[in-house]
């Protein structure tokens, strides 16, 4: 419930909030929602026992006594909040960098997209919860450097 919350109030924030949002530089705005989403992943490392996702488990988490379940809650929240807020900079940044190419990109994106959630459903039961997040991790540092290369390959164009 508290993913959905964040990710309807992180696309508030770029609804109601466009003019402000707009001034802001789209790699700093990607740069504050994946270190919200390293952030949470932090807290599920720290809160969530390594095997839970495996099957029932009555193992304390890695650095605590016992699971909080307010920080399970807070992480759930920053969870959504980064999805929508990544995916609302991804969105809004295709149509300026393809321009009438954009309907292939957004394919494209949607095609990397399914396939990640597919592999993630398939594998989930396999791999323990750290190795997930570290390669979500991995993939995050990968696509925020590679929007990086592809702002500075596109000088031509401006986008704020």
């Amino acid at each position: 419930m508290l993913i959905g919350a964040g990710n309807v109030i992180s696309g508030a924030v770029f609804v109601f909030g466009a003019t402000w949002i707009n001034k802001l530089n789209r790699t700093l705005l990607l740069a504050i929602y994946f270190i919200i989403h390293v952030t949470a992943f932090s807290m599920i490392f720290v809160n969530i026992p390594v095997y839970a996702n495996q099957g029932e488990t009555y193992d304390p988490p890695a650095h605590l006594d016992k699971p909080n379940k307010a920080l399970a809650l807070i992480s759930a929240f920053l969870l959504g909040t980064a999805d929508a807020g990544i995916m609302n900079v991804i969105y809004t940044t295709v149509p300026i960098i393809w321009g009438n190419k954009s309907l292939s990109a957004y394919g494209l994106c949607q095609m990397f997209q399914t396939i990640g959630a597919a592999v993630s459903f398939g594998i989930a039961a396999l791999i323990s919860l750290w190795i997930h997040m570290g390669i979500m991790i991995g993939i995050g540092v990968l696509a925020f450097t590679g929007y990086v290369f592809l702002r500075k390959r596109d000088t031509s164009r401006e986008v704020s």
